[in-house]
């Protein structure tokens, strides 16, 4: 769960700093933000590891169960990809 409020914490902050505001709606409205900060091949890849993770967040925050490991796993993987990403286009703004 916290690889999952780790990237939307981090898109926030990315298009806050790009536009001077963030999705305040459901959470894949980032998204739509996001196409006017990566080129299409990063945009791609940012919007299919983000609906994978936001396809976990509902069961990790509200099912009694724990998430697997592998579950886990892929999440941080995804997590990670996503904000090493996001970082890159942040020091671009320095």
């Amino acid at each position: 769960m916290n690889a999952i409020h780790a990237t939307i914490n981090v898109l926030d902050a990315l298009t806050t700093s790009y536009f001077g505001k963030r999705a305040s709606g459901a959470h894949t409205d980032v998204l739509s933000l996001l196409k006017g900060i990566f080129n299409a091949s990063e945009y791609q890849d940012v919007q299919k590891q983000f609906t994978s993770l936001r396809n976990l967040k509902n069961a990790s925050e509200y099912q009694p169960d724990l998430m697997g490991n592998e579950e886990a796993e892929k999440a941080v993987k995804w997590a990670e990809r996503i904000i090493g990403k996001a970082k890159e286009k942040l020091k671009g703004l320095e």
